[in-house]
């Protein structure tokens, strides 16, 4: 995962002081992000992994669930039969959308908002 990839308010899993647990970018530079528990101490951007996407993201960002899609405003992600996200571009064009991280700058690039999470959520912390 590198840095470029990254925006503030990007959901992410954090490994320090022995535990992981998903947090929210709350700054970050190159090499360190500072985070939603504890928004004075900066991790190395390597203690940081993706979180794989899955269905509980979607609904807790919103979404709403249809057949084989989830679909917020005009974001439309289709759920292949393998399990797969993806955005469909045109009928010959997607973008696999494996990661929440993904999601979420898919959906700024889009509407230049940002996606916002229910007040209360199943994947939160």
């Amino acid at each position: 995962m590198e840095a470029k990839n990254l925006r503030i308010g990007n959901w992410l899993n954090g490994s320090y002081n022995g535990f992981s647990k998903d947090v929210q970018i709350y700054d970050f530079d190159r090499k360190e992000i500072q985070h939603s528990d504890d928004k004075q101490m900066s991790i190395p951007i390597s203690n940081f992994k993706p979180i794989k996407l899955f269905d509980k993201w979607f609904a807790d960002f919103n979404f709403e669930k249809g057949s084989n899609f989830w679909i917020n405003g005009n974001l439309k992600i289709t759920i292949l039969s393998n399990g797969q996200y993806i955005y469909a571009i045109d009928n010959w064009k997607w973008v696999v959308v494996e990661h929440v991280h993904h999601l979420q700058n898919l959906f700024f690039a889009l509407t230049l908002n940002e996606l916002e999470m229910k007040d209360e959520c199943s994947t939160c912390g």
